[in-house]
């Protein structure tokens, strides 16, 4: 599965700089700029523990992304999605 996102690692936690057109991440309205810090109440502290906590998942799990927004966390509801392999 993946959550469509482009990230970098940041003081906060994981900055997304985008969203995938459709992705788990667009669908659950999280925007570009947001910082991650918690999936499923697991703290979120760089790339490696994002992508670790994602690989986790199976595809129509449901789970949800703690974020920071203009320093408000917020809380959003994830469903996940099997990543489509182009060859």
């Amino acid at each position: 599965v993946h959550l469509g996102v482009i990230i970098q690692d940041s003081d906060e936690g994981v900055k997304l700089l985008g969203t995938l057109d459709n992705s788990s991440a667009e669908q659950a309205g999280l925007l570009k700029n947001d910082i991650i810090v918690a999936l499923d109440n697991e703290p979120v502290e760089t790339k490696f523990d994002l992508t670790y906590l994602i690989s986790l998942k199976k595809p129509g799990d449901k789970g949800t992304a703690e974020v920071l927004r203009d320093g408000e966390r917020l809380v959003f509801d994830v469903t996940y999605q099997a990543r489509d392999l182009v060859e």
